[in-house]
C-alpha cells in the first residue's frame, strides 16, 4: 500500500513497452545528430573547391552503429541516419532533392556492406575472411553508391563530372577501409580485444609512435612515410587489436592536419588537395590492414597463451586431486586389506596395487612382476588349478573367482588368498585387459 492507503501499481511488459519504444527512438535521434555533426565538419573541412569531401568516416560509423544494433532498432537507425545525413547536405548547399538522392546514395552503399555481413553472420570482423568480406562488400556498395550520387547530380541539372565520382568511390570505399574496421575494435566489449595491461611501457609505446608520426608528418623535405608502420605494428603486436586501433587513430589524427595545412611527404605530390588526401587515405589503410591484422594475431597469442596457462593449472589442481584420491585408496586398502590388481594378457605385465604387494612379502622396488612370476607364488598343489582358471577367463572372456594358498616370500608362510577377476574387450571381442581384487582371508579362518 502506498501512504495515501493505495495499492501500488507495478510495471507490466505492455506499460513498458512504450518506454522502450521511445528510449530506441531518442538513441536514434542521438545517432542522427551524431551522423550531422561529423558530416557536416567532414564535408566543410575536406571537399576544397569542389562538391565532394575527399575524407568519408561516416559510412564506416553507420556499418558499426549498424551490426552492432538489434535487428529491432534498424528501421530507426536507417530513419535518423538519413535525415542526418540530409540535413548535413542541406547545411553544405544542397538542395532538398539533391541532397535526399545523396543521402540514399550514402545509405545504399551502408546496407550492402551491412547485409554482406548478416549473410556471413558466422565470420568475425577482424578476421582476414572478415576483412576480405568487408572490401569487397565496399567495392560493390561504393560502385552503387557513386553511380546514384552521379545520378542525383544529373537529375537536379548539375554537370556531370567523372572525377567527381571517382573522388566520391574512392573517398567511400577508403573510408570504409580504414575507418570500420578500427570503430568496430574499439567498440568491441569481448576479452578478445582487451588491451593488455595499459601500463607505463605501453604509453611509451604509444607515445613513440605519436612522436615518430609527428616527425613524419611535420617535414615535407624526406618522404619518411616507411618510418609509420613499425612503430604501428610494435604497438598492435604488444597491445592487441584495441591497441591497434587506438594508434591508427592517432596516426590519423596527427597527419590530416598537416596534410591539410600542406606539410608532410604527401605534400610532395605535385597535384590537388583532394588528390593529396586520397593518398593519405590509401596509405592510413594499408596501416589499418597491417596494424589490425598484426593486433588480431597477437590477440589470439595471448589469449592462446591464457588457455595454455588455464589448462596447465587445471592438470595440476587434476593431478594433485588423482594424488590424493591414489593415497586415499592404499590407506583404504591397509585397512581392509584388499588389493586390487591388473594384468595384460598380450604382454604378460602384471600391476599390483601396495597391498598385493604386501601380501606377497615383497616391495616394488625389488620385484616387478610378470604373470608366470606371479604365478609362482602359489603353492604347488595350487598352481595349475589357478594357472588354468585364468586361461579359461582369457579365452572365454569371463570372469573368476578362486581361493588358493600362497607362500609369502617375506617369511616363507603359508597364507590363503581370495581373488576375484573380471575381464575387459575391446570391439572385436578379445580380451585386452583383466582386472581384479585380491585379499589375505587367512585370519578369518583361523577364528
Amino acid at each position: 500500500m502506498t501512504a495515501k492507503g493505495q495499492p501500488r501499481r507495478f510495471l507490466t511488459g505492455n506499460d513498458t513497452e512504450p518506454f522502450a519504444r521511445l528510449v530506441r527512438w531518442a538513441g536514434s535521434l542521438g545517432v542522427g545528430i551524431l551522423i550531422f555533426l561529423v558530416a557536416s565538419l567532414v564535408i566543410e573541412f575536406t571537399r576544397g573547391s569542389g562538391r565532394v569531401a575527399a575524407i568519408w568516416p561516416v559510412n564506416a560509423m553507420l556499418i558499426v552503429i549498424l551490426l552492432k544494433s538489434p535487428a529491432r532498432n534498424w528501421l530507426s537507425q536507417l530513419l535518423a541516419m538519413t535525415g542526418g545525413l540530409l540535413a548535413a547536405n542541406i547545411y553544405a548547399g544542397d538542395g532538398l532533392v539533391r541532397g535526399t538522392i545523396l543521402a540514399l546514395a550514402n545509405l545504399a552503399e551502408v546496407c550492402c556492406v551491412a547485409f554482406a555481413f548478416l549473410r556471413w553472420k558466422n565470420v568475425r570482423f577482424i578476421s582476414l575472411t572478415g576483412i576480405s568480406i568487408l572490401i569487397f562488400a565496399s567495392f560493390a556498395g561504393c560502385f552503387l553508391s557513386a553511380s546514384l550520387a552521379a545520378l542525383g547530380l544529373m537529375v537536379t541539372g548539375d554537370s556531370l563530372y567523372l572525377s567527381d565520382a571517382t573522388l566520391w568511390f574512392a573517398a567511400d570505399f577508403l573510408g570504409i577501409v580504414l575507418f570500420t574496421p578500427v570503430f568496430w575494435s574499439l567498440t568491441d566489449r569481448s576479452r578478445k580485444f582487451e588491451i593488455a595491461s595499459p601500463d607505463v611501457q605501453f604509453i611509451l609505446k604509444l607515445g613513440l609512435l605519436c612522436v615518430t608520426t609527428f616527425f613524419v608528418f611535420a617535414q615535407s623535405e624526406y618522404p619518411f612515410l616507411f618510418l609509420v608502420p613499425p612503430a604501428l605494428v610494435y604497438v598492435a603486436f604488444s597491445g592487441g587489436v584495441k591497441a591497434a586501433a587506438i594508434g591508427l587513430l592517432m596516426i590519423t589524427a596527427i597527419s590530416l592536419p598537416f596534410t591539410l595545412a600542406g606539410t608532410g611527404p604527401i605534400s610532395l605530390m605535385s597535384t590537388e588537395m583532394t588528390a593529396k588526401i586520397l593518398a593519405l587515405q590509401l596509405f592510413l589503410a594499408t596501416n589499418s590492414v597491417l596494424g589490425l591484422a598484426v593486433g588480431a594475431a597477437a590477440s589470439d597469442r595471448r589469449r592462446l597463451v591464457n588457455q595454455i596457462k588455464t589448462s596447465r593449472a587445471r592438470l595440476r589442481m587434476k593431478s594433485q586431486q588423482q594424488l590424493e584420491m591414489i593415497r586415499k585408496a592404499n590407506l583404504a586398502e591397509r585397512l581392509a586389506g584388499v588389493g586390487h590388481w591388473t594384468l595384460n594378457p598380450e604382454t604378460q605385465q602384471v600391476d599390483w596395487s601396495p597391498e598385493v604387494y604386501a601380501i606377497h612379502g615383497v616391495t616394488p622396488e625389488e620385484f616387478d612382476p610378470m604373470y608366470g612370476d606371479a604365478i609362482m607364488f602359489y603353492a604347488e598343489e595350487d598352481r595349475d588349478r589357478v594357472r588354468s582358471l585364468v586361461q579359461r577367463g582369457i579365452s572365454q572372456a569371463e570372469g573368476w573367482e578362486f581361493q588358493a594358498t600362497l607362500i609369502r616370500r617375506s617369511d616363507g608362510k603359508r597364507r590363503t588368498v581370495r581373488s576375484i577377476g573380471e575381464v575387459q574387450t575391446d570391439s572385436n571381442g578379445t580380451v585386452d585387459r583383466v582386472f581384479g581384487v585380491f585379499r589375505d582371508i587367512t585370519d578369518e579362518q583361523n577364528i
